[in-house]
């Protein structure tokens, strides 16, 4: 992928990169209310850039009328609950606002005829910030939590006393998606003398960050990686290696994947049937299903349940479900950590059929679009790479809010799947 060369080449997506970043370490140093506005006034900037930019380039593309029309029913059907049950307010506009990102970096993806991000030196400046401000982290906790009130410390892998590291970013999560989107373009095409430091660096933030759907997905990549620089070596003995390292990697991924779901959505119960305890995300699921048949066919509306607005909204609807008193959601914690619940409770089964779709059809259009993508033979290297970015973008929508979160994050993802390349 042409994802890092020099930035005079496209100075319009690393200006829009560069106001996000800028944009996540002001969050880190915001709480509270002041932490909302900075995240409204990203969104309104960044889609000022971005609008800008395109209209500068002269005629308007839209990719496709069905998946518009898919994404405005997904969002009429956010809007017309709030209407019908009286409970419209600022709060519902500004999550419509927050929503509509997803739709804002589509169209900037299929009106940018570029295929680069930004500088290496940047790149590398920006991973180098991020290892020391880990180190900072590592070192003096107390320090690091009072100067960047707004970043999770002390964060630990579930199950285990392991500490998460946030880095340059808000929270763990954020600083896995990004490394690893990083990781995935310096591996497969290497430019200068710089993409080694970005992969060694960009892996490091992977592995503190200690997210598990990054992990297992960076040892995927790595094996598929090795068995093509094999394979272009040579074609006798490395085909049964690939075989069994793609069975070996497989089998893991599998066993792994496994945990991650039955951790995020799984129902405890003893050996008498009596529940024990079920993960947050499956209360959040439950709930969200229990909202849908409530207030069929529109659902609860934007800003009730489960997205970033609904915590401050007073119309919210957590009161009419059994989430409060369990400790999993004290004091707000998890209540975000499940995007398609949002979905399901806030626009209704219409609205969540109409969002996946519009997710499908849009993962499949960015791989199509890719100008590497090989459409003869749909199994080599390049393409089973944007496959695996699309599982991963599909699985991580499942265990966090990828689309509530940053739109830095999710911007580098899409434009990766786009413009992938292997060099």
């Amino acid at each position: 992928m042409n994802l890092i060369i020099k930035s005079s080449l496209n100075c319009k997506t690393s200006t829009v990169v560069a106001l996000l970043i800028i944009f996540i370490f002001i969050k880190k140093i915001t709480t509270g209310q002041a932490q909302q506005f900075i995240v409204i006034l990203e969104l309104l900037v960044v889609s000022i850039a971005i609008l800008y930019y395109v209209s500068k380039d002269g005629l308007l593309r839209i990719p496709s009328k069905f998946l518009i029309l898919l994404f405005l029913s997904y969002i009429a059907f956010g809007m017309i609950g709030p209407i019908i049950n009286e409970t419209f307010n600022v709060y519902t506009i500004i999550q419509t606002v927050l929503n509509l990102k997803i739709f804002l970096l589509l169209l900037y993806l299929y009106n940018s005829s570029r295929s680069t991000i930004f500088s290496e030196k940047f790149l590398l400046f920006v991973l180098i910030i991020n290892t020391v401000l880990i180190l900072f982290e590592m070192l003096f906790t107390g320090l690091y939590s009072s100067l960047f009130p707004g970043t999770t410390v002390g964060s630990v892998v579930p199950g285990t006393s392991i500490l998460r590291y946030s880095g340059l970013f808000n929270h763990p999560g954020q600083l896995a998606l990004f490394a690893f989107v990083i990781f995935t373009s310096s591996l497969c095409n290497k430019t200068s003398k710089y993409t080694k430091y970005i992969t060694y660096l960009s892996f490091v933030g992977i592995i503190l960050a200690m997210q598990r759907p990054e992990l297992i997905f960076s040892i995927a990549l790595i094996a598929l990686y090795t068995c093509y620089r094999l394979e272009i070596k040579s074609r006798s003995l490395i085909a049964s290696i690939a075989i069994l390292t793609a069975l070996t990697i497989s089998i893991i991924a599998s066993n792994k994947i496994s945990s991650i779901l039955i951790s995020n959505f799984g129902v405890f119960v003893n050996t008498s049937g009596q529940l024990l305890d079920m993960a947050p995300r499956t209360a959040l699921l439950l709930q969200s299903v229990t909202l849908a048949n409530q207030y069929f066919p529109f659902g609860t509306g934007f800003a009730t349940f489960g997205s970033g607005q609904s915590i401050n909204n007073p119309e919210n609807v957590y009161h009419l479900t059994s989430l409060i008193g369990i400790w999993w959601f004290e004091n707000g914690m998890y209540y975000f950590d499940f995007f398609w619940g949002s979905v399901i409770s806030e626009t209704g089964y219409f609205g969540f059929l109409s969002l996946s779709l519009f997710v499908v059809i849009l993962m499949f259009k960015l791989i199509t679009k890719n100008p590497y993508y090989n459409k003869r033979k749909i199994f080599n290297f390049h393409n089973l790479v944007l496959y695996l970015l699309c599982f991963y973008f599909i699985l991580n929508s499942l265990g966090t809010p990828i689309i509530n979160g940053s739109i830095l994050q999710l911007f580098l993802l899409l434009f990766l799947i786009k413009n992938l390349k292997v060099s």
